[in-house]
């Protein structure tokens, strides 16, 4: 196996890389295995190379490909992103890999860019300044009444409503896309 052969194995057991590309290894090894150290999870790693005739500190210049989410199309900041299956560059990838799914774009994306935190996040259960039902259970007996969300909700979460009849602020639990309830 050439040194080559041996560093994109490497890469590809150490970061989950489908494909690797060594533009430049850094050194020229001798002939006979190479073995590599390090975290080569990025396009200028530094590494340690090991063979039998010594041991060098060395610099390739590598293309790691990932398959992941990659948006489908265009989407202005705010839009709705559909996160399909994809290849892309590691080095393009800002921030955590999000899962195929719809996201909302934080800033303006194009079609192919990873989908990861920072660029993406969650689309909220409710928009914040929807007006729904805020339902508190008190025993037996159950009130609804109207108010506004002042954040964006996701299931689950914790979010502050203000009550349209009394323009008072209290939190409340987002449960669906037209109700929170008081905890």
């Amino acid at each position: 196996m050439t040194a080559e052969a041996a560093l994109a194995a490497f890469v590809v057991a150490r970061c989950g890389a489908a494909e690797v590309e060594v533009h430049n290894l850094g050194f020229t090894p001798p002939s006979g295995a190479v073995r590599f150290d390090g975290d080569p999870c990025r396009e200028r790693p530094t590494l340690r190379a090991f063979h039998e005739e010594g041991t060098w500190t060395v610099r390739p210049q590598l293309t790691l490909w990932m398959n992941g989410a990659v948006a489908e199309a265009d989407a202005p900041a705010g839009g709705r992103v559909a996160a399909i299956p994809g290849r892309y560059r590691l080095a393009d990838r800002l921030g955590e890999a999000l899962p195929v799914g719809t996201w909302r774009a934080v800033t303006p994306v194009r079609a192919g860019e990873p989908v990861a935190t920072g660029r993406f996040e969650p689309i909220p259960l409710i928009a914040s300044g929807a007006e729904v039902d805020l339902v508190v259970h008190r025993g037996s007996l159950t009130m609804v009444t109207p108010v506004r969300l002042l954040a964006d909700a996701a299931a689950g979460a914790r979010v502050p409503v203000q009550v349209l009849a009394t323009d008072r602020v209290v939190q409340a639990t987002a449960v669906a896309m037209n109700r929170v309830e008081l905890p």
